[in-house]
């Protein structure tokens, strides 16, 4: 009888024991990357062992409560020989997974379990493999000898133990789906964590433009004939292309806007969108457009099976060693061939990996197999011009109805503004005309390569001068002083920038130029806080107020959504 107590605590504590390798598999599923397959083969191996104790802990209760057989006896001593290894097996297993088992309280059989667990996975394959194989041969050889006690139990006419070992069978058999179905419950939320973590936000270039955005600007870009043939569907890719400056991205985010009107929940229609950018790395590279894109085409759940597959390939090898074309195949796999997708890429020139880009988005628009539409807006760049020759029908914003786009922004700019508003209705209309011409005067035929540059940002530097005066006779004055290219309103600028501002001017310029990603306010404010020769920071020597470093850079730079652009 003593021997039979001794088999139900010792099972005992195995079964808590094993509860919290699982729950230490749990763990690392969730937070360890590259291992998924090793950690549920551990769990699953683990958890039908647990199963199994709880049938010997239910074999030893039934014993202990009748006199026992002697026929029994061997089978009994050989169980305890396993259970011995088994939990010499587990004890092994559980430290190197951080599992600490710990003897000991005021009660004799209680255990406690300490947990010391890691972010990395600890297992190397070839020890996954051995301890799979040690589990598997202690619930063989625990499972025969329940079977054989079993048998001598039913030929003594105690049929209950049969129905016991029946259920184990059963229960056994599944097991394995059991498992992987409990931990896998929580792999749409990883899923949607990894995407997140590895696709750049484009929401909030598309609230940066938006915000720049003034009503009507584009109007005749969507209502042309191209444009038009592309949304219905009789062109399937769109380039538009323009100077730099030209108001690409504003007129992309109206594209986008458009878009989503038509992809309601009705229609069944899906769209994606990518913003590259040349101030952000990440926004830069292709991992960065197909992770974004993904995520958008897939936003919840439950994944499919090749989203599941993607992640589970991609955990393992990493972000440096991106599968392109595994990517891609998922992304084809996304697309459904009975409702359209819209798939657009603003800035294409502004791509560190532009060729390797331009050939995905190639072969998406020749696809056969779905209802693709793709708008892509860049630079006119002869390499991109090439590309897209046979593909895509193009629209130039170097145009007539650009120009109208040019003088909107301006009226609505100084008739809408609070600061514009106290300027007479004469005075408003020449600062109208003066501005205007200066955007169409870049178009002079015979200054076609020093004045056809950044012509939306030519006119907003010109209207930030003008925001820092305060008097009518000052501002007429700027008027008939006012640069008419870029490069002159930029040293327009510089130069007037106080002498005790430059030091700061330079090291805030040189900090937005190496950042991995935009900063904020505050983050260039601590920038400029460094004293860079001694290497030291003094935060007792912050500013007292961090968007002061705005005033320090005039126009030069700007804030949107408290990022610095």
């Amino acid at each position: 009888m003593a021997d039979i107590i001794g088999l139900v605590s010792s099972t005992c504590s195995l079964i808590s024991f094993t509860k919290s390798i699982i729950d230490a598999c749990a763990h690392y599923y969730k937070t360890a990357r590259g291992a998924n397959n090793d950690i549920l083969s551990i769990s699953s191996s683990v958890y039908s062992l647990k199963k199994l104790l709880e049938n010997v802990q239910k074999l030893g209760n039934t014993f202990n409560s009748e006199a026992l057989n002697p026929a029994y006896l061997p089978f009994l001593r050989c169980l305890e020989e396993h259970m011995t290894q088994c939990d010499e097996s587990m004890e092994e297993l559980g430290e190197a997974l951080g599992v600490i088992l710990e003897s000991g309280g005021e009660n004799p059989g209680e255990v406690k379990v300490k947990f010391l667990l890691k972010l990395k996975w600890p297992l190397k394959e070839k020890q996954v493999e051995r301890h799979l194989q040690i589990i598997e041969r202690v619930k063989t050889a625990i499972t025969l000898i329940l079977n054989s006690l079993a048998h001598i139990y039913n030929r003594a006419g105690m049929v209950g133990l049969q129905d016991r070992m029946a259920e184990l069978t059963t229960g056994i058999n599944n097991i394995g789906v059991s498992v992987r179905r409990i931990l896998e419950d929580d792999t749409d939320e990883q899923i949607r964590s990894w995407l997140k973590e590895n696709a750049p936000d484009s929401s909030l270039n598309h609230c940066m433009a938006r915000e720049k955005y003034t009503t009507g600007t584009g109007k005749w870009l969507l209502e042309s004939q191209t444009f038009t043939s592309w949304l219905n569907e009789e062109k399937r890719a769109l380039w538009i292309h323009g100077i730099p400056g030209a108001g690409k991205t504003i007129i992309c985010s109206s594209v986008i806007e458009k878009v989503k009107s038509l992809c309601n929940p009705n229609h069944g229609h899906q769209y994606a969108y990518f913003y590259f950018d040349a101030t952000d790395k990440r926004k830069q590279v292709v991992s960065g457009l197909l992770y974004r894109l993904i995520q958008q085409l897939c936003p919840g759940g439950p994944f499919p099976g090749e989203i599941r597959h993607l992640y589970r390939t991609d955990s393992k090898q990493g972000i440096e060693q991106l599968n392109t074309k595994l990517f891609i195949e998922t992304l084809v796999s996304t697309l459904d061939p009975l409702h359209r997708t819209f798939l657009i890429v603003d800035a294409l020139d502004e791509c560190s990996q532009k060729s390797e880009v331009m050939k995905i988005i190639l072969r998406l628009a020749r696809l056969e197999s779905a209802r693709i539409s793709i708008l892509v807006s860049s630079r006119e760049e002869r390499e991109i011009r090439e590309a897209f020759k046979n593909d895509f029908q193009n629209i130039s914003l170097d145009t007539n109805g650009h120009n109208a786009d040019i003088a909107h922004h301006i009226a609505t700019t100084i008739y809408d503004e609070t600061h514009f508003r106290t300027l007479d209705s004469t005075l408003r209309r020449e600062v109208c005309d003066v501005l205007g011409s200066q955007g169409e005067g870049m178009y002079h035929p015979f200054e076609v390569n020093a004045l056809t540059r950044n012509r939306f940002r030519l006119v907003e530097c010109q209207l930030d001068i003008l925001r820092r005066l305060f008097r009518p006779s000052d501002v007429r004055r700027a008027l008939k002083t006012l640069p008419r290219t870029l490069d002159e309103t930029y040293d327009r600028i510089l130069h007037n920038i106080p002498a005790e501002y430059c030091e700061y001017t330079r090291t805030a310029i040189q900090a937005l130029l190496v950042s991995f990603r935009p900063l904020t306010v505050k983050e260039l404010a601590e920038a400029l806080t460094v004293d860079y020769e001694k290497e030291l920071f003094d935060f007792k020597d912050r500013f007292w107020d961090p968007h002061v470093v705005l005033d320090f850079c005039s126009t030069l730079i700007s804030l949107q959504r408290f990022i610095i652009v």
